[in-house]
């Protein structure tokens, strides 16, 4: 390695420099002011007037305004770099809100749990996070009398913790949250918990529903079932219905599985029942006949009990 005291082979390229404080400070108000990105990449280009006073803020980029704007959004909605403290000072921050406070539970890890809950399942090592804006304890909840959805999400953090949502369908046809549960397991206890919890805070309290549905994991609808009883009508996901088809419909040859699941999907797609059953037990003797649809209709037969429906 040789080092050269002075070096002066390179221009000073100015694509490859850094805007100053004041033009950083001068963007990020404007993002915190809700200003569109392409509003601030217009005023900068107007701003230029004579060639002489190019520089380094005339090249700025949405690239620049997004990577800025992450910046803010941080710094707005973060307490502290440490996110285990952050979370502790928002809980804290939150709580003097009194009645409107959206946090109903907190459990952090490393810590026993508080709860007066004799059933609370959480250990020192669990963590779980209930959060529910007056808004939608007030005027979402009371749909949950028509229908109840949840669902969860894996995966999305370095932490992986899942993000437990419950909704429902408003008087538009339109899906709504009604609360949100963040937590280190999403088991049917968890779930019990988080149940627990939110049916006393909520204006109109949980009650059974017409219509539960979920994906196929059985955790949900046993914790609810438990706490509210029986729903009129237990549905599946689509999305998770089909995702699961396509995952299990591994026969012998590209195109009769290509037919296995178009004949699943117009099946599911039969709104009369009694249309529906002639549908479904001939497509049931059709696999079974078949050596190699034979596994996939012993599986449905396996996870769905005997009868399609």
């Amino acid at each position: 390695m040789t080092w050269h005291k002075n070096y002066f082979s390179h221009e000073c390229d100015i694509r490859f420099m850094k805007l100053i404080a004041t033009e950083r400070g001068m963007i990020a108000t404007r993002l915190r002011n809700h200003e569109s990105i392409d509003s601030i990449l217009d005023d900068v280009r107007e701003s230029l007037e004579r060639p002489s006073d190019f520089k380094r803020l005339h090249l700025l980029e949405k690239r620049d305004l997004w990577n800025l704007l992450r910046t803010v959004e941080f710094k707005l909605r973060h307490a502290h770099t440490n996110d285990y403290t952050s979370v502790g000072i928002l809980v804290e921050k939150f709580k003097k809100r009194g009645d409107k406070n959206p946090v109903l539970f907190y459990n952090p890890q490393d810590q026993p749990c508080t709860c007066d809950d004799p059933q609370c399942c959480l250990t020192d090592s669990d963590f779980m996070l209930v959060i529910s804006t007056p808004y939608q304890r007030e005027e979402l909840a009371p749909f949950t009398d028509d229908k109840v959805l949840i669902d969860s999400t894996h995966g999305t953090n370095d932490y992986d913790f899942q993000l437990t949502t419950l909704g429902s369908v408003d008087s538009a046809g339109v899906g709504v949250p009604v609360a949100y549960c963040i937590s280190n397991h999403v088991t049917q206890d968890f779930i019990k918990q988080f149940f627990r919890v939110l049916k006393p805070k909520l204006t109109k309290s949980l009650t059974s529903t017409k219509v539960f549905m979920s994906d196929m994991a059985s955790e949900f609808y046993s914790a609810w079932k438990e706490d509210f009883g029986e729903s009129e009508n237990v549905f599946y996901c689509t999305w998770h219905v089909d995702r699961r088809w396509t995952e299990k419909t591994k026969v012998k040859g590209l195109g009769k599985q290509a037919e296995v699941y178009r004949a699943l999907v117009t099946l599911r797609n039969i709104l009369d029942k009694e249309l529906f059953e002639i549908a479904a037990e001939g497509m049931k003797n059709m696999l079974e006949e078949d050596i190699d649809t034979k596994p996939f209709i012993q599986y449905l037969n396996k996870s769905r009990g005997k009868r399609l429906r």
